[in-house]
């Protein structure tokens, strides 16, 4: 069969390295998880869009020096549903679930939406959940892969839509995140959930009278802040079972972007309007005074349109820079700069040292001029805009996850995971790059090959 990177992965059990070049460092204990889109069919439906694949975990454990990977589908009510009945249960993110039958399930049951293959992380108690972008959480078993239910919250909040990157306040021990829930006006609910005692609780509320799109947010010591950029969301558009969900994404030419910035102490937002820009994922923010310091990656287009499978089998043709922008809370302006031009995203930082503080160093998938996927592991340094890459010849990359040995600080105890794939020979593995060198200290190749994943973490 000829190499097609958006080709279903056929699951099966257990996968063996089939080939280790270099060497796994012997401090590594645990499992670096992703998710992301693995089959893009059922029955006789092909999906038309990326983010309609259904959830495909793929794990890799270290012990010891020794390494095993697994792969398995999240178990979802949406892929179970939809293999059982072999059609499209309710609709997905650019595909409509085929029939008059599908449009009844997807009023009835798609407040119940769950293919989490957008983020996996940690919370309270050891769970492990994968999610997507509603509150609907599936927890997953690390060792198996298993999908052991919905993650059931014990008090009374309710959305119509939950962030996939939730921020940890580490000082707090609270994962923070973003809950919206549509109506007349929209609400931006902050919502902290405590990593010790699972309890959850609403810190503050932003509304808007025109429900605007998120997908990430960024946090400090004192302040929430989120991006509002040009994508707006009208909510019949989004309840419309006729539509994918892809439809409902409008881009305003004649709207700017917006920094919308909530204090944590008492719950008090600011705006501070600043020039069109659209953004998936910040890097990092931190205070510096009476300013803050927020650093996004930031693009000229948006909405997800150019994320169909016909135009992604082609190129990725989106390009995107690191932006920074200085607000300063005492006289209102903002100051901004491009810290890296090129087509940087899924950035990740040194989130356990550095989260919501200063920091030097944010790490990105990038690509040379002519690449049609993602194929550089890129560390830019944002404080005086110096960069470095790993690359390796077809070869694709994925999120950069940065891990650290937590027995000692020194940098060269560090690694940077990503997902890479060798499509000359249709195989994929694991890079473990050196975070002192930027040289790749160990290569983890598997004999089957995953589609393009979206995020991941390591779980000691």
């Amino acid at each position: 069969m000829k190499y097609n990177r958006f080709s279903s992965f056929r699951e099966t059990t257990q996968y063996l390295p089939a080939e280790i070049e270099g060497q796994v460092p012997a401090w590594l204990d645990g499992y670096f998880i992703s998710t992301g889109p693995g089959k893009f069919h059922v029955g006789d439906t092909q999906f038309k869009h990326w983010f309609d694949g259904f959830a495909l975990l793929k794990s890799f454990h270290f012990h010891e020096g020794k390494v095993s990977a697994l792969a398995r589908y999240v178990g979802s009510r949406q892929y179970t549903e939809s293999e059982r009945r072999q059609t499209l249960y309710t609709n997905e993110f650019g595909t409509v679930a085929p029939g008059l039958m599908g449009s009844v399930r997807d009023l009835l049951y798609s407040s119940g939406y769950d293919n989490a293959n957008v983020n996996v992380y940690a919370l309270d108690g050891g769970d492990v959940v994968a999610v997507t972008e509603t509150p609907n959480h599936c927890v997953i078993d690390k060792a198996t892969l298993a999908t052991r239910g919905r993650k059931h919250y014990q008090d009374d909040i309710k959305a119509n839509m939950c962030l996939a990157h939730p921020v940890l306040d580490g000082e707090k021990n609270v994962l923070v995140n973003i809950m919206a829930t549509f109506g007349r006006h929209t609400q931006y609910q902050v919502v902290e959930h405590c990593m010790t005692t699972g309890a959850r609780k609403i810190t503050a509320v932003y509304q808007s009278e025109v429900p605007f799109y998120m997908h990430g947010f960024l946090l400090t010591k004192n302040y929430v802040v989120l991006y509002r950029t040009p994508t707006e969301t009208p909510v019949r558009r989004m309840l419309n079972p006729m539509r994918p969900i892809v439809d409902a994404f409008v881009d305003r030419p004649g709207v700017g972007s917006r920094l919308i910035v909530i204090d944590r102490r008492d719950g008090r937002s600011r705006e501070f309007p600043v020039e069109r820009f659209f953004c998936y994922h910040g890097c990092n923010a931190y205070e510096h005074g009476d300013d803050l310091v927020l650093d996004l990656v930031t693009t000229s287009s948006g909405g997800y349109a150019a994320f169909t499978l016909d135009k992604l089998n082609i190129s990725w043709e989106t390009s995107s820079d690191i932006s920074r922008y200085i607000v300063s809370l005492k006289d209102g302006r903002v100051k901004s700069e491009v810290v890296y031009r090129g087509s940087a995203e899924f950035p990740r930082i040194n989130e356990r040292q550095f989260s919501g503080k200063k920091y030097q160093h944010v790490y990105v998938a990038d690509k040379d001029e002519g690449a049609t996927w993602f194929n550089q592991i890129r560390e830019v340094n944002v404080q005086n805009g110096d960069s470095r890459y790993w690359s390796r010849e077809n070869t694709i990359v994925g999120e950069p996850v940065f891990i650290e040995d937590g027995r000692a600080s020194d940098v060269g105890d560090a690694v940077l995971m990503s997902l890479i794939t060798d499509e000359a020979r249709a195989r994929s593995g694991l890079v473990l790059i050196s975070a002192s060198s930027f040289e790749a200290l160990a290569i983890i190749w598997l004999s089957c090959y995953f589609p393009p994943g979206l995020h991941a973490n390591f779980f000691r």
